[in-house]
C-alpha cells in the first residue's frame, strides 16, 4: 500500500475517512487495509460503505426497497462495464459541476 501511495504522490495527511465493504482483506484486525492505514494515519475513521449498508438493510426491510436498490446497482454496473458509457457519464457530471464524476462497481454483499 505504502509504495503505491508514494509512487502516485498521494498524501494521506488530509484524509479523514475510508469506506470499506466489510471484507476480511479490508477490515481484518491485524493485516486488513483499514488496520494498516490506521497505523500510518491514526486519526483515520473507517466506515462501512453506504451502498453496502443500504443493500444489507434493504434485503431485510421490504421487497420494493430491495428491488429499487437493485435497479440502481444494475445501472451503475452497466455504466462501469462499458468504457464509453463511463466516459460519457464523467463528462455529464463535469458539465453539471458535480463534485464526483466516477461510479464504483458494486458486487453482491455477503
Amino acid at each position: 500500500m505504502e509504495w503505491y501511495l508514494q509512487e502516485q504522490n498521494i498524501s494521506l495527511e488530509h484524509s479523514t475517512a475510508v469506506a470499506t465493504d466489510g471484507a476480511p482483506a479490508m477490515v481484518s484486525r491485524y493485516r486488513g487495509f483499514a488496520t494498516l492505514l490506521k497505523q500510518k494515519v491514526p486519526h483515520m475513521v473507517t466506515v462501512h460503505c453506504v451502498l453496502h449498508r443500504t443493500h444489507l438493510v434493504a434485503k431485510k426491510l421490504s421487497g420494493e426497497l430491495h428491488e429499487a436498490l437493485m435497479i440502481c446497482i444494475r445501472s451503475i454496473n452497466k455504466i462501469k462495464t462499458h468504457p464509453l458509457s463511463s466516459r460519457v457519464f464523467a463528462k455529464l457530471c463535469e458539465r453539471n459541476d458535480e463534485t464526483a464524476n466516477q461510479l464504483f462497481m458494486h458486487t453482491e454483499v455477503r
